[in-house]
């Protein structure tokens, strides 16, 4: 319901006081959202995926590409993984591009549908 897939029965919640209902717009710019399912085009990179998202989420063109490293370095996507076709990657560094798609923009509430199914350990 948080992430508008469901519409409540009852109820109202809040995502930094915007109603999830009647805010809608405001409340998921607000939020990153982690499906289970992968959410992103697998014929491109991951840098292009993130930069695709990056681009709809309203991350200034001046802030792009230093947004889109930093998602990469977090995630432990930046190494030549990030300039592989996404179909590609393992499992695990699918879940990491999912959650790297999700923290684009630093928002104040991340929702994760097991975000480290099929990751390996460090």
């Amino acid at each position: 319901m948080l992430t508008g897939d469901e519409q409540p029965t009852a109820g109202a919640a809040y995502i930094n006081g915007f109603d999830t209902e009647r805010d809608r717009v405001v409340a998921s710019m607000l939020t990153g959202y982690c499906p289970q399912a992968d959410a992103f085009c697998p014929s491109l990179t991951p840098r292009e995926n993130l930069h695709i998202f990056a681009v709809l989420r309203g991350i200034s063109k001046r802030n792009l590409a230093p947004h889109v490293n930093e998602l990469l370095s977090r995630t432990g996507l930046a190494g030549s993984e990030s300039d592989v076709a996404s179909e590609f990657l393992s499992v695990g560094n699918k879940r990491k591009l999912s959650v790297a798609i999700a923290l684009i923009g630093n928002p104040p509430v991340v929702i994760l549908d097991e975000p480290t199914a099929g990751i390996d350990p460090p």
